[in-house]
């Protein structure tokens, strides 16, 4: 298996060679023998693990188990830590959904914060049988029964064209030592389920369905691409974008041949999955709405207007009207004299300002100078990680803007480019009221 991952590497992924990568290494099996294989083939790497804290003292045994694991290959190890149960209680998803996204968002931070090209994963043959059964049970389009894919934007999976079994054969002959997940032998989620009951049937009815499935997806994929190629066609046509948000021509729109064929491809990416709301709107009065998680769709006259939504799905306020509502909870006055403030309490120098002040959310790429750092720059995703606001909880911190500047982390950290000195003339006390 070595030879043959080292010739994949060569000839699929000659960027790893070029550049350093985090491995996403649970502990497991699979993870630890993508580790094993990268150290053999002399590529760099550091490993990057998540403790999920669901398994109490057996997730902190895998983070060790990796810390040692990172230890035993000379490389450099990260790792982080989040109550994803508490979490679950404050957000919508399942227990997996959630962990997805913390995973993620934190490896997006470790990307930009350290010298990272890639994030690898350890994905494999049977986790795509099993993605694609997954994606069949839900209902899906032609995008979702392609498979994994090996590359997406920063992402690679070299192990997709290995299976399970080749996997625990070399883990097996190279004597490895590695963690199991026991929440993995349950059928407490859909993933098990299919793994446990519906893999091996297909096993048994064809011993070689891996390479029929990636036969079929080899085939789905060359559909879907004349598929895009049409639709990109058909939005070029009916789509029109003005004002952060698009106007879709119904006229045009049902005077395709089949209309009700173009639904799915055009609005999936929208979030939206309530198809006999969509086909009703095509006919229904001004004003109805249909509603995805992030996006609504309004009927006006001839047109489908589709403006994104806040996640939050009780209010269905914008973030400019969430935005515009805190700002108006700010007590903004001049005073006479500096006192100090409280973590919902900031004074600054009102001649430093420059543009009207505004209150928006953290952007990629956003930096500011945290006052009493002596006027050291820092990243905002920086910032948030010393302080430990989780992933979940960046979006909903709000921050008040000089223009684009950011003048305060409302209630945790002023600026430095702001505060009040000895050679301050006038002083601002914004003050947020509850």
């Amino acid at each position: 298996m070595l030879s043959a991952f080292i010739t994949h590497i060569d000839t699929v992924f000659p960027e790893l060679r070029e550049s350093s990568f985090l491995i996403a290494c649970s502990g497991g099996v699979d993870s630890t023998v993508l580790a094993h294989l990268c150290h053999k083939a002399d590529l760099s790497f550091a490993l990057a693990h998540v403790n999920y804290q669901l398994r109490d003292a057996e997730s902190d045994a895998d983070a060790q188990f990796t810390a040692s694991l990172a230890d035993e290959f000379g490389v450099p190890y990260y790792s982080t830590s989040f109550d994803t149960a508490a979490l679950k209680v404050e957000e919508e998803g399942s227990l997996q959904q959630i962990a997805r996204k913390l995973r993620y968002s934190w490896f997006d931070e470790l990307l930009e914060q350290e010298d990272f090209t890639y994030v690898v994963t350890a994905h494999h043959r049977d986790d795509n049988l099993e993605t694609f059964l997954i994606h069949v049970l839900r209902g899906t389009g032609i995008d979702g029964l392609t498979g994994i894919p090996a590359k997406r934007g920063q992402i690679r999976r070299p192990l997709l064209q290995f299976s399970k079994e080749e996997i625990q054969v070399y883990a097996g002959e190279n004597k490895l030592q590695w963690r199991e997940d026991k929440t993995n032998e349950t059928d407490d989620y859909l993933r098990n389920t299919v793994r446990h009951k519906l893999v091996p049937v297909f096993k048994e009815l064809n011993p070689d369905i891996l390479s029929a499935l990636e036969t079929t997806q080899d085939h789905l994929i060359n559909s879907s691409k004349i598929v895009n190629n049409e639709i990109q066609r058909i939005k070029k046509q009916l789509f029109t974008y003005k004002n952060n948000r698009i106007e879709i021509d119904i006229k045009g729109l049902k005077s395709l041949m089949t209309p009700r064929a173009y639904l799915f491809p055009l609005l999936t990416p929208y979030g939206f999955t309530d198809w006999p709301a969509i086909e009703e709107l095509l006919e229904a009065e001004s004003g109805k709405k249909v509603y995805s998680g992030t996006h609504v769709l309004l009927k006006d006259r001839n047109t489908w207007i589709l403006e994104e939504i806040t996640p939050n799905k009780e209010n269905k306020k914008t973030l400019e009207e969430a935005a515009d509502s805190l700002f108006n909870m700010l007590e903004i006055e001049e005073v006479a004299s500096f006192e100090k403030g409280d973590a919902n309490t900031l004074y600054i120098d009102k001649e430093s300002l420059n543009h009207r002040l505004r209150v928006r959310n953290w952007q990629k790429g956003d930096y500011f100078y945290p006052q009493g750092m002596g006027g050291k720059r820092k990243k905002l995703s920086k910032y948030y990680k010393d302080i430990k606001l989780d992933v979940l909880k960046k979006p909903r911190q709000w921050l008040l803007c000089d223009g684009d500047e950011i003048v305060w982390v409302i209630g945790k950290r002023g600026d430095e480019r702001y505060k009040v000195t000895d050679k301050t003339k006038k002083i601002l006390r914004i003050k947020v009221i509850k």
